[in-house]
């Protein structure tokens, strides 16, 4: 029977204080919402037997991440090293990571039949299917293949806005560890700035933060190879107690960590959760924009897939571009193809500044605030 992993069980055992075995099959302590804690395999744990079928002979649609799942473990060691960041590496496996937590938990379906339902209903809260002349009911349209049908287009859809969001990754202080919990990611907030983000947990010495933008400057050119824009922050020893809280909070399964200890200290944030379809909707960004955006991915791969230096152009000049699918299909892409839509996308919106790809997800006008991003760290706290 396939167990459908909504988080890796490689990236589970990066939690682990095993070495020796597989990431796999290395123990991990789990804290339950409800129950004592206990000791058990990564891959024993975060599944649900074909959580990803849809209608049809074996189909699941699980494959659309699969591909970046055993490129993982090396990404977040060259992240926990401090180590630059490959364009390619960033765009064709930590990027479409991260956009995948939004997707693929159990909570999901849920999460889109409420939409559904909620655009169904006109002003006054009445049914207008029939008015639209469907005739179909919405319970025969909110089925769970349906919904994992969604599952592929909404990943699709998030690569944009979560490249073009600020990165900072968080290093642990020794003698700390972090948890996870069972969607991979929580709610953060950069206190110095005021912005909320999300947090997610990579290992036990590592973390990520993702702060929404409008506008960034993504990769960079070092004079042989694009590069990828991202801070680092270590985090103090004082914010470790509310970082973990933040964790535990979200979680409406479990959570894992390295010991028993440390996942029992939580059990109190274990229980009394946020609700997580407020936390996975916080995208400041319409529908329509993100269809719009959604061949922003294409684009930066197209132009930095051949490591060609950029053209000597002049700042804020919009760099218009054909899509290079044959660079784009030489490694992960995403799995919805868009045929016969293109006037729907956006043909601007990527620019070169001085040696940076810089993408906007809105037009220059519609901007109440510009904020630049650069590659240094933030200050955050739980």
């Amino acid at each position: 029977m396939a167990k459908d992993h909504y988080i890796p069980a490689a990236i589970l055992g990066l939690f682990s204080r095993e070495t020796g075995n597989s990431l796999r099959k290395r123990r991990v302590a789990v804290q339950l919402r409800s129950g004592p804690a206990f000791m058990c395999a990564a891959q024993n744990i975060g599944f649900e037997n074909h959580l990803y079928r849809v209608d049809g002979p074996s189909l699941t649609v699980d494959g659309a991440w699969a591909g970046i799942e055993s490129q993982m473990p090396n990404a977040i060691a060259s992240l926990e090293a401090r180590e630059v960041i490959s364009a390619r590496t960033w765009l064709r496996v930590l990027v479409p990571y991260v956009a995948s937590l939004f997707i693929r938990g159990r909570e999901f379906q849920a999460r889109f039949n409420q939409r559904f339902v909620s655009s169904m209903k006109g002003s006054n809260g009445e049914d207008t299917g029939t008015n639209r002349g469907l005739s179909l009911t919405v319970a025969d349209l909110l089925t769970k293949s349906n919904a994992n049908g969604a599952r592929v287009i909404e990943f699709d859809r998030l690569l944009a806005p979560v490249l073009t969001a600020n990165w900072v990754v968080s290093h642990v202080p020794r003698g700390y560890s972090t948890v996870q919990n069972e969607i991979g990611l929580a709610g953060t907030l950069d206190r110095a700035e005021g912005e909320f983000g999300w947090l997610v947990p990579l290992s036990a010495r590592t973390a990520l933060s993702i702060f929404p933008r409008e506008r960034r400057e993504v990769v960079r050119w070092t004079g042989h190879r694009w590069v990828a824009n991202i801070g680092h922050w270590d985090v103090p020893n004082s914010a470790m107690p509310g970082f973990n809280e933040s964790i535990a909070s979200a979680a409406q399964q479990f959570i894992i960590g390295r010991d028993l200890p440390t996942v029992t200290s939580l059990e109190y944030a274990v229980t009394r959760p946020v609700e997580q379809a407020h936390l996975l909707e916080q995208w400041p960004f319409t529908s329509r924009e993100l269809l719009s955006n959604a061949q922003q991915w294409h684009r930066i791969v197209s132009r930095t897939h051949r490591e060609r230096p950029p053209e000597i152009l002049h700042a804020d000049t919009d760099i218009s571009l054909k899509l290079d699918w044959k660079a784009i299909g030489e490694d992960w892409h995403p799995g919805v193809i868009h045929l016969g839509d293109e006037p729907l996308f956006r043909v601007r919106g990527l620019e070169l500044r001085d040696n940076s790809l810089e993408v906007s997800l809105k037009d220059r006008h519609a901007f109440a605030l510009h904020k630049r991003s650069g590659p240094s760290g933030t200050r955050q706290g739980n």
